[in-house]
């Protein structure tokens, strides 16, 4: 709908505002009570626990004629439509309908609505996002949507299009997944109930696909509440007057809200009284900024996250005595041993059934995420309207779900916060009580602020990472090629690449085994280094925020139980080591593979921070050498491996003192990208050598075949037999027969090799010629090779 102001400025919406435990409700009801022969009533609240909780009242007063309607009483899907069959039967007076708020917003039809007096206990949320990803299907939105009008000059108001409400409405309720996502949007822009806004540079720029400042193509909008369903209803809630729906109608609407004196006048009290506040005494953590979700998960000493440390200090305050607790539904808390913790829901409005409790805790966190809280801003809403609104109403609903709900108790209440903020605002509603700060606690700093350069350095940077995870799944033999910020419509079989490209794996976390995980891509060396030196500028919190790398490509058809499998192992071009803050020193090492070294064993290699390095670990770095040519095997990345270590121990320096994690060696491990740890920003550093030129690798990298030829174990004249099942040894020759036919270079040697290692498997003679055989395809000098090998392979035994 368009938005005219003032066309609600008498829309009859009444309230009635007082502290929580005044009698709201029973206010309500004693008024409905009196006034039941002459009107019907309808109350709408927040839950299905109000709905049993006030109807067992209503009847336990007498009251006939009174009904509920939620999904405990109705099949599935049925409860609106049954709201609405319940209207159009109803009686001129006398009866009582008890429905939740999720049931009454958007109610389709309202037979006679003139005929009922409408309350709404406790105040419905007033504000949904929806943030969607326009890039590849914009007509979804550009089909159904456009600007109406500029709220102001970050702000507009979006719309349906002009003959195409019929269109959305199917759309809306389409079987189609690809309308899926968007379904939320489509239903708020339907909704008579819903003003829709989105920033009108945004909303240009994703529209136009130009890149812009938040995630590519990603658009988020904001469904405001408008007073329609208000009209001529009654509404009761716990200090009204700082709620966001108060605050968006009367500044937005024009809304003149009217005071319902006659509900007001059976209220107990409107403010808590002195004794309440003498009862309560109230613990923080925090001296000097709002409790967010980032600090919340910020490490602390030697308790994972700032969240964990502060709940284990609110068990142990607590002792042995019982306590209710508050977190955000996204959050597990962390008590020790303490079992005496009862979870109160973060939405907890009007009940009672806690209140032999004297003990309550909150971890929580109510903060919007940026964009939200921009959109929210441009709105009008100040950063202090919102906190109070949100984070700070909801500690106090829950505190007053205590023993403080009892007025005639005298118990003392012990209430645990994380800031000052919250703690002197809940001070401020409860007319008093004691405030002290948690001793023991040393929170972390507040980081230091980004600079405008490193904001959009980072933005781009997660652009680009967006961009990368969504490119192919799996390898099946073609790579997709890649500049340093772009993907190329241009693929590559490894095959074909040449001594300036290297392949890459990226994936997000971890724990990803799944191939679809998984994404490769070929860079020439050049791009690839511009890639680690542009990630190494950007400034992030969270290791995690940026994605994984690693060195191997694999063939996920081979061994199904997880792609980065040794078995998948198809090749590298070059290898990644990591230094968890050993004797050996970033300069130390730079001096061993290059300053120190003579000409002939300098090595390419880059060189930079790990996200955890600092001045209590400045030895946590990592390193990526790269190869002359790629290893087509574990085994001989192994090989290069043991022959890293063995230049470093020439130096003094070992696996275990260097900490080298030993990981590195297995030749699948992953690494995230290089970067800036925003908490110790002045230890990031990149570094690079043997790199300045597109041919020094040719001079300075690894020669892997060298190392090979020189390590005995390749051709050993002793061949264990590892007795693998057959379905083992079957997957174990698919692995080397793919490992020597992807290879270009020192094929002849690695050929009679993989005879020997498909010997140590078990297998028969026969069973290798085959194998051989099927290596050499159709290329003649390979195939002449065969009776050579097979000749040779007879003489060795297996032990």
């Amino acid at each position: 709908m368009s938005i005219t102001n003032n066309i609600y400025a008498n829309s009859n919406i009444g309230f009635v505002s007082a502290c929580c435990g005044a009698g709201k409700t029973h206010a309500l009801m004693q008024h409905i009570k009196e006034n039941q022969q002459n009107h019907n009533h309808l109350i709408v609240l927040p839950s299905l626990d109000l709905v049993e909780q006030v109807y067992k009242n209503l009847k336990s007063m007498g009251l006939l004629d009174v009904f509920t309607i939620t999904s405990k009483n109705t099949p599935t899907g049925k409860v609106k439509s049954s709201i609405v069959e319940f209207f159009k039967g109803y009686q001129d007076f006398g009866q009582i309908l008890i429905i939740t708020w999720a049931a009454y917003d958007d109610l389709p039809y309202f037979q006679n609505k003139a005929n009922w007096k409408i309350f709404i206990d406790e105040v419905p949320q007033v504000n949904d996002f929806h943030k969607l990803d326009v890039s590849k299907n914009r007509q979804l939105i550009t089909d159904f949507i456009e600007l109406k009008q500029s709220i102001n000059a970050d702000m507009a108001q979006v719309g349906i299009k002009e003959g195409c409400q019929n269109k959305l409405k199917l759309a809306s309720q389409s079987s189609d997944d690809g309308y899926e996502a968007f379904k939320p949007l489509y239903r708020a822009l339907l909704s008579e109930n819903r003003d829709v806004f989105v920033n009108p540079d945004e909303w240009a720029a994703v529209i136009e696909g130009r890149k812009t400042g938040i995630k590519s193509g990603e658009l988020t909008f904001v469904a405001m509440l408008n007073p329609m369903q208000f009209i001529n209803t009654t509404i009761l809630a716990a200090n009204f007057e700082d709620s966001l729906l108060f605050l968006w109608f009367t500044k937005f609407y024009e809304v003149n809200f009217r005071g319902n004196q006659k509900i007001t006048n059976k209220l107990q009290y409107t403010a808590h009284e002195e004794q309440t506040g003498r009862r309560v005494k109230i613990k923080y953590f925090l001296n000097n900024q709002n409790y967010s979700k980032y600090y919340r998960d910020k490490a602390m000493g030697e308790n994972p996250t700032v969240g964990q440390e502060i709940d284990k200090m609110a068990a142990e305050i607590f002792g042995n005595e019982s306590f209710l607790y508050v977190v955000n539904n996204d959050y597990k808390p962390e008590f020790g041993v303490s079992d005496n913790g009862t979870r109160l829901s973060v939405k907890s409005h009007g009940l009672n059934k806690y209140q032999h409790n004297h003990n309550i805790y909150f971890n929580l966190a109510l903060n919007y995420a940026p964009n939200q809280l921009a959109l929210m801003k441009n709105l009008g809403f100040s950063s202090d309207q919102l906190l109070i609104a949100n984070t700070f109403e909801t500690i106090y609903q829950n505190t007053m779900r205590t023993s403080l709900r009892d007025s005639s108790s005298d118990e003392p209440v012990n209430i645990i916060v994380p800031d000052i903020n919250s703690a002197t605002h809940l001070q401020s509603l409860l007319g008093g009580g004691i405030i002290e700060q948690i001793e023991g606690f040393d929170f972390p700093e507040k980081p230091q602020k980004l600079t405008p350069v490193q904001r959009k350095n980072r933005s781009q940077y997660k652009s680009i990472i967006d961009e990368l995870m969504q490119g192919k799944a799996s390898f099946d033999g073609l790579l997709q090629l890649c500049t340093h910020t772009q993907k190329l419509d241009e693929y590559s079989a490894l095959a074909d690449m040449d001594d300036n490209q290297v392949a890459v794996t990226f994936h997000k976390s971890i724990d990803q085994y799944k191939v679809e995980d998984f994404k490769n891509y070929i860079y020439s060396t050049k791009n690839f280094i511009s890639v680690l030196n542009n990630a190494s500028k950007v400034v992030i919190t969270k290791k995690d925020e940026f994605i994984m790398l690693n060195a191997g490509i694999y063939d996920g058809s081979i061994d199904t139980v997880g792609y980065r499998r040794q078995l998948n192992f198809i090749e590298s071009h070059f290898m990644i080591l990591d230094f968890d803050n050993g004797n050996l020193s970033p300069e130390q090492f730079e001096d061993i593979f290059w300053i120190k070294e003579s000409k002939v064993e300098k090595r390419s290699f880059v060189i930079c921070n790990s996200h955890s390095r600092s001045a209590d670990e400045p030895n946590r770095f990592r390193v990526f050498m790269f190869y002359k040519s790629p290893v087509t095997s574990i085994e001989q990345h192994k090989a290069v491996y043991s022959d890293i270590c063995k230049t470093l121990e020439k130096y003094g320096f070992d696996e275990d003192s260097a900490c080298l994690d030993n990981a590195c060696k297995s030749g699948n491990q992953s690494f995230y990208l290089p970067c800036i740890n925003r908490e110790h920003q002045e230890y990031a550093f990149f570094r690079k050598h043997g790199l300045k030129r597109t041919d020094d690798i040719k001079k300075y990298g690894i020669d892997v075949s060298a190392i090979i030829r020189t390590q005995p174990a390749l051709s050993s004249d002793i061949i264990v037999d590892r007795k693998l099942a057959e379905n083992d040894k079957q997957q174990e020759s698919a692995r080397i027969i793919l490992s020597i036919k992807q290879m270009k270079y020192s094929r002849h040697q690695a050929f009679f090799d993989a005879a020997i290692e498909m010997r140590s498997l078990g297998l028969s003679l026969t069973e290798i010629e085959s194998n051989c055989y099927a290596i050499s395809g159709s290329e003649t000098k390979m195939k002449n090779k065969v009776p050579d090998i097979m000749s040779s392979l007879k003489k060795y035994q297996v032990h």
